[in-house]
């Protein structure tokens, strides 16, 4: 779960999956199946995936650190 939540941190510091999966060493399909994992198990959308980038649900910024 932890690789998962680090996709999700990068891909919000970032602003997009493909940066972050960079950043990251991870295929941008591994990020991207990583962070779908992570919704999964917490059972909400976290992110909206957008043509330019990505941006928080509310879901998303409740799951923040303080």
């Amino acid at each position: 779960m932890i690789h998962k939540y680090l996709a999700y941190l990068k891909t919000i510091e970032t602003g997009s999956i493909t940066q972050a999966a960079a950043e990251l060493g991870y295929t941008q399909s591994a990020a991207s199946h990583a962070l779908r994992r992570l919704e999964q198990s917490l059972g909400t959308q976290l992110l909206q995936r957008l043509h330019m980038g990505v941006c928080l649900t509310e879901n998303g910024r409740a799951l923040l650190p303080c």
